[in-house]
């Protein structure tokens, strides 16, 4: 701390934004012994309670706050004191997309149903090897991929996992880890289904959506401001598995449907959800706490 106030002081900028959610007190604190105005940036929906303390006593040393989204800005509410603030999405950053499909997915004749997840047991991916068995039932085509790391910190989720998958007997289930490019990945699915039970403005759905890959999710976060229930994707209630199973078979069945739901997604990213987009919000902000 001592050697970022130092910096801080030393530096021309007037404002320090702090990204990273609440856990970043450090910055919190450097900036305002360098006597720089402080934007807090919070993406959570869900703290531990000595985080939330810590942060109820370090939000009056900010001088605004920039919400991920709606669910954020409900959640902190209660927390902070009255200052300048604005919801502004997770960006998709369209220079990195591709419009070929990954090779790592060659699956000859298989669709395949896929998720971008960090594995950790918020991403709730028990609920999404349960729907994989149940629709290893209805059809005999389907390959499943689990795409993002698996940190040290959550080997022993991901093995509890893999016996789950083991044991229900399903051979059509593959961790794939990171990938370079999640664009590559999401052009080679057929669905984006989204298992985590809590989210605040998740960046994985947005991407899917630009990538014309129609999504499957239960309510979490800011879904709803961006998804239009059957028109731009289907939405499921929070843990209502079987009413998500029925989102899957519905585009599984409906292959005009899945293509105008990709279509319309991608639109409402490119008019709501662009870097360019959220990055200009973050300026006009800015220039008003100036």
């Amino acid at each position: 701390v001592i050697y970022l106030t130092f910096h801080l002081f030393l530096s021309k900028e007037n404002i320090v934004y702090i990204g990273g959610g609440a856990w970043q007190i450090k910055g919190v604190i450097a900036a305002k012994l360098s006597c720089k105005r402080v934007v807090w940036h919070l993406n959570d929906t869900s703290m531990p309670l000595l985080v939330r303390v810590i942060f109820f006593l370090l939000s009056r040393f900010a001088n605004g706050f920039i919400f991920a989204s709606k669910a954020s800005q409900n959640y902190y509410s209660s927390l902070i004191p009255n200052r300048p603030a604005a919801v502004i999405p997770s960006p998709v950053d369209s220079e990195y997309t591709s419009e070929k499909p990954s090779p790592i997915f060659s699956q000859e004749g298989k669709r395949i149903i896929g998720m971008i997840a960090n594995v950790n047991p918020i991403k709730n991916l028990e609920d999404f090897i349960l729907i994989a068995e149940k629709l290893n039932t209805i059809y005999s085509d389907l390959h499943f991929v689990i795409i993002g790391p698996i940190y040290d910190s959550q080997k022993k989720y991901y093995k509890s996992l893999k016996r789950m998958i083991i044991n229900l007997g399903l051979k059509n289930m593959s961790f794939v880890g990171p990938v370079e490019n999640v664009f590559s990945c999401l052009k080679a699915l057929d669905i984006f289904l989204f298992t985590s039970k809590s989210e605040s403005s998740p960046l994985a759905i947005w991407e899917a959506m630009y990538s014309e890959c129609p999504v499957v999710t239960y309510e979490v976060g800011d879904v709803k401001e961006y998804i239009n229930h059957m028109k731009s994707g289907y939405v499921a209630e929070l843990f209502d598995r079987d009413d998500l199973i029925n989102g899957v078979i519905h585009l599984l069945n409906n292959k005009e449907l899945s293509s105008s739901i990709g279509k319309e997604a991608k639109k409402v990213v490119e008019a709501e959800l662009s870097s360019q987009i959220c990055a200009t919000r973050h300026l006009d902000y800015f220039n008003k706490l100036l």
